[in-house]
């Protein structure tokens, strides 16, 4: 191995000092390859997106679902957490292939119905409808309007509604979601809009 190659091969390994270092070293994981420089930026916005909700899904395994498991045992609540957490890092992992050798265009409204479908395994009905995970409905709404087209929100504000109402009717008993829910859904689109 000559000199130079060993002097750049230590520079590749090198982890990064500075955030300047640290985007030119994440760049090329984060770059989609599209003649069209909007869908390119978009990509690169869902691939950013995506990796930031992976590590914040590894944060919270290493956090609280490793020692909620080793305290609790296995309840139901903690095998569906996991079964949530779980599909969230295998479609994380799928949906970046496709972001970065398929297409953006695809990626991104897969990306957003399967957010709504792992909120709604994450958390028991009452608790979606009425609840605690009521509110994280508004995060696909907010990110279609990066990812996709600026008046997505609105579609999203109504789907998210829809399957709110559509969980309410299928609890027993039947439940009243808040009519705040919805006027949240739409004023998160309004502003993302």
């Amino acid at each position: 191995m000559t000199k130079r190659r060993a002097a750049r091969s230590r520079k590749q390994m090198r982890l990064p000092r500075t955030v300047d270092e640290f985007m030119s070293w994440l760049d090329p994981y984060l770059v989609v390859a599209h003649p069209d420089p909007a869908v390119q930026r978009r990509g690169r916005l869902l691939n950013i997106i995506m990796g930031w909700i992976f590590v914040i899904t590894v944060a919270v395994i290493l956090v609280y679902a490793i020692p909620g498991t080793l305290q609790d045992g296995w309840s139901t609540e903690i095998i569906q957490f996991w079964v949530s957490v779980g599909l969230t890092l295998v479609f994380l992992s799928a949906l970046y292939r496709v972001n970065r050798r398929v297409s953006p265009r695809l990626a991104a409204p897969i990306f957003l119905f399967g957010l709504v479908l792992i909120i709604t395994v994450a958390d028991s009905l009452p608790e979606l409808v009425l609840g605690r995970s009521t509110i994280a409905y508004i995060l696909p709404i907010v990110i279609s309007s990066v990812v996709l087209h600026p008046t997505a929100p609105f579609a999203f504000a109504i789907f998210c509604s829809l399957l709110l109402e559509s969980l309410a009717r299928l609890a027993v008993p039947p439940l009243e979601p808040a009519f705040t829910s919805h006027a949240v859904f739409f004023l998160a689109g309004c502003i993302s809009w």
